[in-house]
């Protein structure tokens, strides 16, 4: 018998996870049924089921395809047969969602084929098409007032949007949107591909290209592999919304990605100049300010995510920007904290000023919007140089790690553990990085000519003691890593953890010692030990300093043994007094150290043996004050560990003690791209930055590893190696700021360069013209840079008050030295 009610305990805990189970409905098939959130129309996507057991359950919705497991009873507490008979329960649930969720897509392609076949063409009279100044096309009908719009997977009809009159939409329900598109034109040479129907349409009336609608930008990656695999020739040009008023900008985020996984073009609407008083965002909200030429003038300009913009010429500001800037997409004016530079003036001469201002403002990058796949500026390799050589004093602005530099699984451990928390998202990506690669073991591999590496990176964490927040990046990483954990023992069904040493590295042997083979016994049976099964050990040390201090103690053997950890070599001490020996190590370390302590206690010949480079060094700040920090919600760590352990499981499939099972390998897109950037990646650098960056192309083939399988993949794709390459460049800008940058100097950050470089371009600029460059809701921020540049010892900008008969007006000046 079917219970149609849950246990309280279950129900408390899908409000956690932010399902409400009422009102339930017994489905056929044995699911009790529930709307989710603001669901109308009789719509019950939300799913629950309990195991004959009573003792645990299994909820998620059909829409999203999540799905979360309930347990009543500790997993420690069950029997063998209890367990397995909780895991036959839980595969038969899984085949039944899956089931119940390809009948649903069924009933829904059914459905949509008969509301579809009953409607009538789209009239062009239609107020919502009006107001876009759009033509129906792309086989759109209309249902009474409602517009609808075909979804095809396969070039089968799997559901469809409705559009209201007042631009309202929503999908059919249960059916199937993953990949599926609608497409606007004939394909030919040139396809895009968007996000909205009403921008696809005037990208489509403005170019005359086929335009594969998406839908949303969650889809846009499908659906351009789709197009890629149908038309292998054709350019593929994604035509990004410009989500510039939502934090994060999902549109270019999304829409970037998906160019870099099939090498297609980017194209991204510009506003400079416009009204930006309806907040516009796509190439729709282009056509109707500006016409169909404005359109079709950007996607004529579409170029490649690696396509560097030109270097900023003048030598004055350049050691006060980012040593490397990605991508301004064509025609894009943006500042460098992700809004529009809005360039408007009063007179002819303050227009002509702008003006340039604008063109210099193209060479500033939005280190967290667009990013740079090409690292080609020799002008800051120049500048690296110099500054490595003590011939630049100038403050730097501390490193910025692109947008592509988080992947999807990172990047959403990134947001909630930084949303709460005065932890710098680079450090928490990089205590994730470690704990994953850790946790995965040598399973996974990739060869190198003769040799291979596995997935064993080394971060240094470099920031001021305390207030760099490096011990807070790694609290909501453990938890989740913890409970991934957990969650990997049940499934594996047995009861081990990743060991985390924290106690700080002072000697070789006894790294040895913790992860040490058997030893037999003597004769006598004395002697005996039966050494540490699991060789998985991520090592985190929070006082890095005192590795370094211990490697001057005569006869120490941490230096060499760390190199053979990195290297993945057996650790075998030659002396006879000392049997211990440790056979394929998997040891990660995660290193925390401040500026001063490592530019003071790393020798030269720490540089120059091959140790620090091992290292890949990281600066990382306080980035916001945030005076009380709340918990992270237990929902999200269970969710987040639920993907790791997905992610851990689907490559490594339970292996985690074994060597070199699943070779990882690039894709024809990524070797391309992997020989294209090669000669950026190895480029030669003069001093101290040269030995320290000697491992930068094993690390970038070490880390797009690591992406890879954190996306489930042992295939490389172009994402993962572009991702790779931005932590290299800012493991670069890392050694050149932290050398060069004295602890006293705070450096400047993006939006203070920026305008540093207005400033400096406009001599005598009025407080009030220099405000407009962007919107009011930024004035307080305009206002601290000024106040930060004003306040540098020595100041970088001056300010003079002159009488004008009224009010005295405030101008800005670059700061002369006396």
């Amino acid at each position: 018998m079917i219970r149609t009610f849950l246990p309280p305990d279950l129900v408390e805990f899908m409000h956690r996870h932010q399902y409400r189970p009422e009102p339930l409905k017994l489905s056929g098939s044995g699911f009790l049924r529930f709307p989710l959130g603001n669901e109308a129309n009789g719509n019950t996507s939300g799913y629950a089921k309990l195991f004959p057991d009573g003792n645990s359950a299994v909820f998620g919705d059909f829409k999203s395809g999540t799905q979360i497991i309930w347990n009543a009873k500790d997993e420690k507490s069950l029997s063998p047969p209890e367990r397995r008979a909780r895991e036959e329960a839980l595969k038969k649930a899984r085949e039944e969602i899956a089931e119940e969720r390809r009948q649903l897509q069924v009933a829904a392609a059914r459905r949509a084929a008969e509301i579809y076949a009953g409607a009538k063409e789209a009239r062009t009279d239609h107020s919502y098409l009006l107001r876009k100044c759009i033509k129906p096309c792309g086989g759109i009908r209309q249902h009474d007032n409602q517009l609808l719009v075909p979804v095809y997977v396969a070039d089968k009809l799997t559901s469809l949007q409705f559009i209201e009159e007042d631009g309202t939409k929503r999908f059919l329900s249960g059916g199937e949107i993953s990949g599926g598109c609608c497409v606007l034109g004939d394909p030919a040479d040139v396809i895009c591909i968007a996000e909205g129907y009403a921008t696809g349409c005037s990208i489509h009336e403005a170019t005359g290209h086929a335009v594969a609608v998406a839908f949303n930008a969650g889809n846009l990656t499908l659906v351009v592999q789709t197009m890629r695999q149908r038309f292998k020739e054709a350019t593929l040009i994604v035509c990004s919304d410009n989500d510039q008023w939502t934090e994060g900008n999902p549109g270019l985020t999304k829409a970037t990605e998906a160019a870099l996984t099939v090498g297609g073009l980017l194209a991204v609407p510009d506003f400079a100049e416009r009204d930006m008083s309806t907040r516009p965002t796509d190439f729709n909200d282009l056509h109707v300010l500006s016409g169909k030429g404005m359109v079709n003038q950007a996607i004529a300009a579409a170029r490649k995510v690696g396509d560097p913009p030109r270097p900023v010429s003048d030598p004055q500001l350049t050691p006060h920007l980012m040593s490397h800037q990605a991508l301004v997409p064509a025609g894009d004016q943006v500042g460098l904290d992700g809004l529009p530079i809005n360039l408007r003036s009063q007179t002819d001469t303050e227009a002509a000023t702008d003006a340039e201002t604008s063109e210099i403002a193209k060479t500033i990058e939005v280190s967290r919007t667009f990013k740079s796949g090409k690292w080609e500026q020799p002008e800051a390799i120049k500048q690296e140089d110099a500054l490595l050589a003590g011939e630049c004093d100038a403050p730097l602005a501390p490193p910025k790690m692109p947008e592509i530099g988080f992947p999807p699984l990172i990047h959403d451990i990134v947001e909630v553990a930084c949303a709460n928390s005065e932890a710098h998202w680079v450090a928490v990506a990089a205590n994730a990085v470690a704990y994953f690669s850790a946790m995965t073991g040598r399973a996974l591999f990739q060869s190198i000519g003769d040799a291979v590496i596995h997935c064993r990176p080394f971060p240094l964490i470099v920031g001021k003691s305390g207030k760099a927040r490096k011990g807070t990046a790694e609290s909501t990483v453990r938890k989740i890593f913890r409970r991934a954990n957990a969650l990997i023992n049940e499934q594996r069904e047995v009861e081990e953890s990743l060991r985390c040493h924290t106690g700080g590295l002072s000697t070789g042997e006894g790294i040895a010692w913790a992860i040490r083979d058997p030893i037999e016994a003597d004769e006598k049976g004395r002697g005996g030990d039966p050494g540490v099964t699991d060789k998985r050990l991520l090592a985190i040390e929070s006082e890095f300093d005192n590795v370094l201090s211990q490697l001057r103690r005569d006869n120490n053997t941490l230096s060499a043994t760390i190199r053979n950890l990195f290297d993945g070599r057996d650790i075998e001490p030659l002396t006879k007094t000392n049997p211990t020996r440790a056979t394929r190590p998997h040891v990660s370390i995660l290193g925390h150290i401040t500026s001063h302590e490592l530019r003071e206690k790393a020798t030269a010949n720490d540089v120059a043996n091959g140790l620090l480079n091992r290292f890949m060094i990281l600066h990382v700040y306080r980035p916001k004050l945030v005076a009380l920090p709340l918990p992270t919600p237990e929902a999200k760590i269970e969710e987040l560990a639920q993907r790791v352990t997905d992610a851990i499981m689907g490559v490594t499939h339970g292996n985690l003690h074994d060597d070199n099972l699943y070779e990882v390998t690039f894709s024809d897109a990524a070797r391309d791209l992997w020989v294209e950037q090669y000669e950026t990646i190895t480029r030669d650098r003069e001093g101290k930055a040269g030995s320290l960056l000697a491992r930068s192309e094993m690390y970038a083939r070490m880390l797009a590893m690591v992406f890879a399988a954190m996306d489930k993949r042992l295939i490389i794709e172009p994402r993962d190696l572009h991702a790779a390459i931005a932590w290299v460049e800012y493991w670069n800008s890392s050694v050149t700021y932290v050398f060069n940058c004295r602890d006293d100097e705070s450096g400047l950050d993006p939006f203070e360069a920026e305008v540093l470089v207005i400033v400096t371009r406009n001599p005598g600029i009025t407080l009030t013209n220099l405000r407009k460059h962007w919107p009011n809701s930024r004035r307080k921020q305009v206002d601290n840079a000024l106040k930060t540049l004003l306040n540098l010892a020595p100041p970088l900008i001056e300010q003079e008050q002159e009488q004008t008969g009224g009010r005295p007006a405030t101008r800005y000046f670059p700061y002369e030295k006396k």
